[in-house]
């Protein structure tokens, strides 16, 4: 069987231990943790986790729904590498151009309230931009489905 190649020709990083190539570097050169004791999300036990707190950028221009911090996340990354993308698109067209963003749970705890009034109520919280309830694969156009 034979492969093809594939090449990563720009890399954006984002994370506790820094907002740039260098940045992430430099935190494991130094040897430091970049893990935050924190009981945040386990109240009363501390546990290190691994919590981004710099800037992100604004997505007041989007939908309500679009608005999140793993969305905040996606597009500092973008940043990040948009000079390469728009090079690499004007060289080869944008159907030969791919742009892979992976995040973990960056946005977890702004649907922490969500699911926490799904299991104790079994409803979904209406948004107010659509009017539907949604949350995760549950959607319902009318109140208390």
């Amino acid at each position: 069987m034979s492969t093809g190649k594939c090449y990563l020709n720009a890399l954006g990083i984002l994370c506790s231990a820094g907002d740039s190539k260098d940045a992430v570097v430099d935190m494991l050169a130094s040897r430091r943790s970049a893990l935050t004791p924190s009981d945040a999300f386990s109240e009363g036990r501390v546990l290190p986790l691994g919590i981004y707190t710099g800037d992100l950028p604004s997505l007041a221009m989007c939908e309500k729904r679009w608005q999140s911090r793993n969305n905040q996340f996606a597009l500092a990354l973008l940043e990040q590498i948009s000079h390469q993308v728009s090079d690499m698109i004007s060289r080869y067209g944008a159907g030969r151009v791919g742009v892979v963003i992976g995040t973990s749970t960056s946005g977890i705890a702004q649907s922490e309230p969500a699911i926490k009034q799904w299991a104790t109520t079994g409803q979904v919280p209406l948004t107010t931009t659509t009017g539907y309830r949604r949350w995760g694969g549950l959607h319902s156009s009318s109140p208390g489905n």
